[in-house]
């Protein structure tokens, strides 16, 4: 459990596009996963993205690759 206060180290990457390319992208990230241990997560995350106004499916997905700090 992370203390109040403590901040812990994340970045983040995000990248659009259609699915077959996201599929890709997400087949390179893979091996990233292996670095996650016991002071570090790695995740990977594929959304569909929605319109900011209408929040309506708009058929484009985001591809999310974060890395943290455990704290």
């Amino acid at each position: 459990m992370i203390s109040p206060g403590v901040r812990t180290s994340i970045s983040n990457v995000r990248i659009t596009g259609d699915p077959a390319f996201l599929e890709t992208i997400a087949e390179l990230f893979k091996p990233l996963l292996e670095l996650e241990n016991t002071s570090t997560r790695v995740e990977i995350n594929l959304k569909e993205t929605e319109h900011p106004d209408t929040g309506e499916k708009i058929g484009n997905y985001a591809l999310y690759l974060s890395v943290a700090e455990r704290g």
